[in-house]
């Protein structure tokens, strides 16, 4: 083989990762104003430091199928910032009340940080909602705010 064509060979290697990893990447809707998955009261909760919850969306990621795969509405809630619990709401809408309801049997047992539960994401119609996001610290009411996307890599902090 020859040197441009391995050259070319690795170009177009480099280039088909790149779309892989990019079409697998996971975005979802953090405003409560679009949550669909529930027709009660949506909310979201700030726990946690930054990288705490950057750590919980990455093992979401590393753990959740395919959005299209999943048939009915699934509740998906950090254990400790590390491990995923998931459970499936009993309705095609999840209700407030059985959010909390899974919450305390995923805390269920010991209640140290590396086992407390934290609702994260609801998956929802193919549609992915985050429901965890950092507490604020250090708020700057003279500065602007910045919304924190899961996912987003290199984001600007408050």
């Amino acid at each position: 083989m020859t040197m441009q064509k391995m050259k070319t060979l690795a170009a177009a290697c480099a280039a088909l990762t790149a779309a892989t990893s990019s079409s697998n990447a996971l975005t979802c809707e953090v405003d409560p104003a679009k949550f669909e998955f529930t027709s009660d009261s949506p909310s979201t909760f700030n726990i946690g430091m930054r990288e705490d919850v950057d750590k919980a969306y990455d093992a979401l990621s590393n753990s959740i199928e395919s959005l299209e795969s999943y048939q009915k509405s699934q509740i998906f809630y950090s254990n400790g910032y590390e491990r995923i619990t998931q459970y499936e709401c009993s309705e095609d809408k999840c209700r407030s009340s059985e959010i909390l309801q899974d919450l305390q049997k995923c805390n269920a047992g010991e209640m140290s940080k590396a086992d407390a539960c934290y609702p994260l994401a609801v998956v929802y119609h193919k549609k992915l909602y985050c429901l965890l996001f950092p507490r604020q610290t250090n708020f700057d009411p003279s500065k602007p705010f910045i919304q924190y996307i899961p996912f987003k890599i290199n984001q600007g902090v408050q």
